[in-house]
């Protein structure tokens, strides 16, 4: 695996679940503003070009977009999942 790949990878990871736990402690049902902010973050963190480098060790980048990206769509999961699940109520499926 090429260290690109493994940057992305360990992104994703890291930052999407810290995107997770931030979350965590947001009220649910959140405002259709905070949707849009994540969203729309989410957003020009794809556009953003990709020789931005939070950190390069041992050729392996962490960049910036994919940071951005990946941390916003941790959030974006963790509300949607707590959104889901408070429809649903405490009885389970619906």
């Amino acid at each position: 695996m090429d260290g690109v790949a493994l940057g992305k990878l360990i992104t994703l990871g890291f930052f999407g679940a810290a995107g997770w736990f931030v979350a965590r402690r947001w009220t649910v049902p959140a405002a259709a503003r905070t949707w849009c902010l994540l969203l729309g973050a989410a957003v020009v963190g794809s556009v953003i070009g990709t020789e931005t480098r939070v950190v390069s060790v041992f050729g392996i980048d962490i960049l910036l977009n994919w940071v951005i990206l990946s941390s916003c769509l941790g959030a974006l999961v963790r509300l949607w999942l707590r959104t889901r699940s408070l429809r649903r109520g405490p009885g389970g499926s619906a």
